[in-house]
């Protein structure tokens, strides 16, 4: 038996190499998944109302600044790629 490299496979043996991949996606993902809804219920994140959390955030002066900034470096980005090259 000689492997072929996967763009010149016959598309049965293309179709294996993907099933054999997709069952320890799978296993992995399905941990993964398990792990995270333990975490969240040591954390007391239920589906009741009250929830958890370390502070709420709002929007400050200080974020409006720095969002004002970001779109001005943006725009002349914008403005320096379409306009100048």
């Amino acid at each position: 038996y000689i492997p072929l490299p996967f763009f010149q496979a016959p598309l049965l043996q293309k179709a294996c190499l993907y099933v054999s991949m997709l069952a320890p996606v799978t296993a992995g993902a399905l941990q993964r998944a398990e792990a995270m809804s333990i975490s969240l219920e040591a954390r007391a994140f239920r589906s009741q109302k009250q929830r958890s959390s370390w502070r709420s955030l709002h929007f400050t002066t200080a974020d409006a600044w720095y969002l004002a900034a970001f779109l001005l470096v943006m725009a002349v980005y914008v403005w320096l790629m379409f306009f100048l090259l």
